[in-house]
This record gives structure tokens, C-alpha cells and sequence, in this order.
């Protein structure tokens, strides 16, 4: 069955208790941890299609999701991320999106930084623990040390400091 006639089917239309949609926008990712549970990686390609966030976009419109949770790979390397998160604002109230961090580093990703703030985007920051030894070892080198410096740089926006503005850490 296709995801549009899934978001159509009569089972689907009764979501008056799921109040949260997660969305795995791929699996592209900037690094390769080997306890990565979707193999996510710089070689893999895969990614949700445009046609398919429409689907989305329509399902959270139709329905009263007060949440949606994006993941990926690293979600922010989806080509039309910020779009897509503009658009979901217009039908739900909050929005996760589950980062490394080092994304928020790289070259042509650091304008994500004002950007989660001015859009009130909850942060999910994956750090694998909290030793730099054993972050750069399941990481990479250089890995703590850069969550750190953008872990620095969400909180000089506000986060972890002001109510709306929320960062949450997985330990995994």
C-alpha cells in the first residue's frame, strides 16, 4: 500500500491518542558510528523524497499531532531540512530534532544554529558519553571536542538557559 493511501486509510484518520509523528528523514549522515542503529553514514544516500514530506506535511494539516520528532542520519544533511520544518510549523507546536552536534559545524550548516532558535526547535543532541576518550574513539577524533564547542553555542542562544528553548542529551 502506498504512503498516500496509508494517511487515507480509516485505521489512520483515529488519532485522537497519537500525538506524535517521528519522521526518519534518511540516513546520510557526517560520521560512521559503528553503534549507529540505522547504519547511517557519509556513504549511504538514502533519503526521504519531497513527495514523500508532502504526504507528511497533509497527514499533520489533517490530524491533531502536537509533536513531531525528525531523525535521520543526520537530519540536517536532508537537502530540503529547513523547508520542511518551516512547513510543519504551520500544522504542529513543537518540533524535536535529533542532531550530533558536529553537523552543526561543518561547512554549510552553522546558520542551523540561529535558526533552531528563532524556531523554538527542541534539541536532541546525541553524545555516545562523556569522556572525550571514548567519544572520539566510537566518533571520531575531534568529535568531543567539537559537541562541546557546539553545545557552547546553543547555549549563548539561549538554550538550556531559557524555558523554550530545550536541549536534551542521549547517552547511548
Amino acid at each position: 500500500m502506498k504512503f498516500s493511501e496509508r494517511i487515507e486509510n480509516e485505521a489512520f484518520k483515529k488519532t485522537s491518542t497519537m500525538t506524535t509523528m517521528q519522521v526518519n528523514l534518511g540516513k546520510i549522515c557526517n560520521l560512521a558510528c559503528e553503534h549507529c542503529h540505522v547504519e547511517a553514514s557519509p556513504k549511504r544516500t538514502e533519503s526521504m523524497s519531497q513527495e514523500t514530506m508532502e504526504h507528511i506535511l497533509k497527514a499533520l494539516e489533517k490530524h491533531s499531532f502536537s509533536l513531531l520528532d525528525i531523525t535521520g542520519g543526520a537530519p540536517e544533511m536532508h537537502e530540503q531540512f529547513v523547508w520542511f520544518i518551516q512547513e510543519a510549523k504551520k500544522y504542529v507546536p513543537k518540533i524535536i530534532v535529533r542532531t550530533n552536534l558536529v553537523i552543526l559545524e561543518e561547512q554549510g550548516f552553522a546558520h542551523l544554529l540561529p535558526f533552531y532558535a528563532q524556531n523554538a526547535i527542541h534539541l536532541i543532541a546525541s553524545l555516545p558519553c562523556y569522556t572525550q576518550q571514548n567519544v572520539d574513539k566510537m566518533r571520531g577524533n575531534g568529535v568531543f571536542e567539537s559537541s562541546i564547542r557546539v553545545i557552547k553555542q546553543l547555549n549563548a542562544l539561549g538554550y538550556g538557559k531559557e524555558e523554550h528553548l530545550c536541549l536534551d542529551f542521549i547517552y547511548n
